[in-house]
């Protein structure tokens, strides 16, 4: 006969009861808003605050907070002794506060300070004891980088901009015309510069990872964080972080369902003709507008990215099962060749062409004046080919999409 103890029964029925319960708080953790419409009562207060307060003959401050919601009316938030992250506050002495929704009102406490946030955009700031000592308001920062075109250079690739996945593997796009996260780029890239613009979901249950979660790989092998990371500390796996290589010198974090941009310079690592590395990869990253990695040495891959090596991967973008959405994404490849050109003309009764692979005229159609320095469009790689006889020197020869007027040019 098998025997077990009333312990483990115990155990056992405690465990059948508590299960409900813990999925339910998992499924919870899981649901995630990809637009205000969507969120609940407490987003409203979600966001920045920013005022002075004025605290005896010690003086009037200036302070910024950051308040997030954790779900269920429950709240954190920081503040930021000068001013917000990025305008103001020094990189020290932050100070958290919790606290919860009452009706239209949250209040917050972090001694000495307390905080009652209203739906309308005002925070009251108390000191401890409640005598008020000033009144925060709520800003809407955003970006500066945010809807910033695309060179148009032959070295640019719009990625995807609303209009056509072709430069792209696995993209989905989302109801409200974003990519969702979980695609790649279609070629690989060594040296460039990458924009990029994202939104992450509102979860107010979920908590650390599991909160907003994607990234930007970086040749498949270097990934910058994307994470709701909006009012934390900054670590080294929260967003704008080298991936457990380094933290962002400042969180510049956005609060969920506002959109916020990277904009990367990627210079690749580089290897000898053995294989071994001779130079470490180098990023600068400015997480909107704020440079957070200036120059930064790239020592090892970061998280389940690729090996190291010479061969130019994709850049992909993470899909972490939380719906993260991208758009405006476009990329510089600072190693791309100038399209080869063939420009012809009449000179002297020949047709003329010369292919030009290093360097191209700019427009479409020349103008006649140009036509005597025909020379100088093309570099000195080019090639005349000498081919069919004209009939005259005059009207355009159209050649490789160039019109080039007549001219009694010698080669």
């Amino acid at each position: 006969m098998l025997h077990v103890s009333k312990f483990w029964l115990l155990a056992a029925a405690m465990l059948l009861l508590a299960t409900p319960a813990v999925q339910a708080a998992d499924e919870n953790a899981k649901k995630a808003a990809t637009s205000v419409a969507e969120a609940d009562a407490d987003y409203p207060f979600v966001g920045e605050y920013d005022g002075e307060i004025t605290i005896g003959r010690q003086g009037t401050f200036k302070i910024g907070v950051q308040v997030v919601a954790l779900g269920n009316g429950k709240f954190q938030a920081t503040e930021f002794p000068g001013g917000l992250p990025g305008a103001g506050w020094n990189g020290h002495g932050r100070v958290m506060m919790l606290g919860e929704r009452q009706g239209s009102t949250v209040h917050l406490e972090g001694y000495p300070l307390e905080l009652k946030v209203d739906a309308n955009g005002f925070a009251s700031v108390q000191f401890a004891g409640g005598r008020e000592v000033g009144e925060l308001q709520k800003v809407d920062r955003s970006s500066s980088s945010i809807g910033l075109e695309a060179p148009e250079d032959y070295k640019t690739t719009i990625l995807y901009d609303g209009h056509g996945t072709e430069h792209l593997k696995g993209a989905k796009v989302h109801s409200d015309g974003n990519l969702l996260a979980g695609f790649e780029t279609v070629n690989g890239y060594n040296n460039f510069t990458l924009h990029v613009e994202f939104m992450t979901p509102y979860m107010p249950e979920a908590r650390g990872q599991g909160r907003g979660n994607s990234g930007v790989y970086l040749q498949s092998r270097y990934e910058v964080q994307v994470l709701d990371s909006f009012g934390l500390e900054g670590a080294d796996n929260e967003c704008g972080a080298l991936y457990k290589l380094k933290a962002p010198d400042t969180n510049m974090a956005l609060p969920p369902l506002v959109w916020q941009s990277y904009d990367i310079e990627f210079t690749a690592a580089e290897f000898d003709a053995d294989g071994k590395k001779t130079a470490n990869a180098r990023l600068t990253v400015l997480h909107n507008g704020k440079k957070i990695h200036d120059n930064v040495e790239i020592t090892r891959k970061t998280g389940g990215g690729a090996a190291e090596g010479s061969e130019a991967l994709p850049i992909k973008f993470q899909d972490h099962g939380n719906p993260v959405l991208y758009r405006n994404v476009w990329i510089v490849d600072h190693d791309a060749k100038p399209p080869c050109r063939t420009v012809c003309f009449c000179c002297k009764r020949r047709l003329c062409c010369f292919t030009c692979c290093e360097s191209a005229p700019p427009a479409p159609t020349l103008a006649p004046a140009m036509a005597a320095a025909a020379k100088d469009l093309c570099s000195p790689a080019c090639v005349g080919n000498h081919g069919s006889s004209c009939s005259n020197d005059s009207g355009p020869v159209y050649g490789g999409g160039y019109y080039i007027s007549p001219g009694n040019i010698s080669y």
